[in-house]
């Protein structure tokens, strides 16, 4: 069974998860009281969408450099990266295959708030219909903006070998890594209950 530190298999840290932080987010009335931990959620996918910019621009994943060898084969950058240029395959950037899938359900995950519609305008401030039509399409449009911006600089520094959940290719040993997988962890457990 996979681990995923801390001492706990990874079952049982989603177990943990699930009873203490998020049974009780879940259960509550109103969802005002999110909107602290949404905004520091919000501040982890931007953390780690700048991260993902940087390190595609930065080089440090590029043949040769300590967190090129740090990283198993699967994961190092592919054909079409940055490191690995081919730009005779660039049309493979747009190809249907198995990952197919899986991109379309993180697009149906991200874009899972229309069951929770009415409770969202029932707590707008001075709800109309033309208000609440403006906030949930700025609110959607920023989600396009920061999927494409995961899309292609993860693309642009892995290509081909990367992974659906890019955060999967970067180095353990690279700290900011951590970071955004720790911003983005905790956007999720923020996020969740108000899905």
């Amino acid at each position: 069974s996979q681990h995923a530190g801390l001492g706990f298999k990874r079952h049982q840290l989603l177990t943990l998860l699930g009873i203490v932080p998020l049974l009780p987010l879940c259960l509550m009335r109103n969802l005002s009281f999110l909107g602290y931990s949404s905004v520091v959620g919000l501040a982890g996918i931007l953390f780690t969408v700048g991260f993902t910019m940087k390190r595609s621009l930065d080089g440090t994943y590029m043949r040769g450099t300590e967190f090129w060898n740090a990283l198993d084969e699967r994961y190092r950058p592919g054909l079409g990266s940055i490191a690995r240029p081919n730009l005779d395959k660039l049309g493979n950037l747009f190809r249907v295959g198995p990952g197919t899938v899986t991109l379309m359900n993180m697009v149906c995950i991200a874009f899972m708030a229309h069951y929770n519609g009415m409770k969202y305008y029932d707590e707008l401030e001075s709800r109309t219909p033309k208000r609440y039509a403006y906030t949930m399409a700025t609110g959607m449009s920023i989600i396009v903006a920061i999927f494409t911006a995961f899309m292609i600089f993860g693309h642009a520094t892995f290509g081909a070998h990367s992974q659906a959940l890019i955060l999967n290719n970067y180095a353990t040993s690279d700290s900011l890594a951590v970071m955004a997988r720790l911003g983005t962890g905790f956007a999720i457990l923020s996020g969740f209950p108000l899905m």
